[in-house]
């Protein structure tokens, strides 16, 4: 499967599909799989298997029938290999964004640096200002040949945040820049599912009853609601919620 196109892959082919063991069926699954209170007989435990297998094809196959679907209203071709090029080409699987993505994994070895110079060119915001991509180089060329084992954490962007504190022999920080880029690169959107759901909270507070709520209000109560966690579970401080009533006579005040 490494070296073909996701949508060749023959998914009902007995070669291309894993052990029963190599299934995934979710840890709790195999759990009470292998537990004895389960009482299952081997012939219910294949059967088990044999559904589970159903469930990935019909999965994938219900997958490709929409895509190709879909692609066909749009396209009103229903030649099956126009179809097939169509998908491949609306699906990001040889987006370069994507390729040049994996620069930021931890495997800093075999990271490229011309994988981040296409992030700086494409995004040059990313370069802090009064920086050069000479001195990003430089950096990176450091951080791959320094141990940053103590600095890996389950977290990518915690790992890549910690890599700033080594120093050199002069006391200075080896890593001013990078740790900078390295988690700008992580806050690139992926999809525009959160766009989506900015724009929906919008609507949710400023409606047709709402139509004269400022912009700053507005501003104010997304900021509010977007945070994580439930609002009701908040705990504030005492001069926080003075500040907070303070500020909002100020503003009737203005207002009048």
């Amino acid at each position: 499967m490494r070296y073909k196109d996701v949508l060749e892959v023959d998914v009902h082919s007995s070669y291309n599909i894993r052990s029963d063991r190599e299934l995934m069926i979710g840890q709790q699954a195999r759990d009470f799989m292998d537990s004895p209170r389960s009482k299952l007989c081997p012939e219910k435990i294949e059967e088990f298997y044999t559904n589970v297998k159903h469930l990935y094809k019909s999965a994938v196959k219900y997958i490709k029938e929409r895509l190709s679907f879909f692609i066909w209203c749009l396209t009103s071709f229903s030649t099956t290999k126009v179809i097939s090029r169509r998908i491949k080409e609306r699906l990001p699987f040889k987006d370069p964004v994507l390729q040049h993505a994996e620069v930021v994994k931890t495997v800093k070895q075999t990271a490229l640096f011309s994988s981040l110079h296409f992030f700086l060119k494409r995004f040059p915001v990313l370069i802090p200002e009064g920086t050069t991509r000479g001195e990003i180089e430089e950096e990176f060329a450091d951080y791959q040949s320094t141990d940053i084992t103590t600095c890996i954490d389950d977290r990518m962007d915690t790992t890549r945040g910690n890599i700033g504190p080594p120093v050199n022999e002069e006391g200075q920080l080896m890593f001013k820049v990078l740790p900078r880029v390295m988690v700008s690169l992580l806050c690139i959107l992926h999809s525009s599912a959160h766009c989506e759901r900015v724009f929906s909270l919008v609507r949710k507070n400023k409606t047709e009853f709402r139509s004269r709520l400022g912009q700053e209000s507005l501003e104010a109560l997304v900021v509010a609601k977007s945070r994580s966690g439930k609002a009701i579970e908040r705990v504030y401080k005492q001069q926080d919620l003075k500040d907070y009533k303070s500020a909002y006579y100020r503003s009737l005040r203005a207002n009048n």
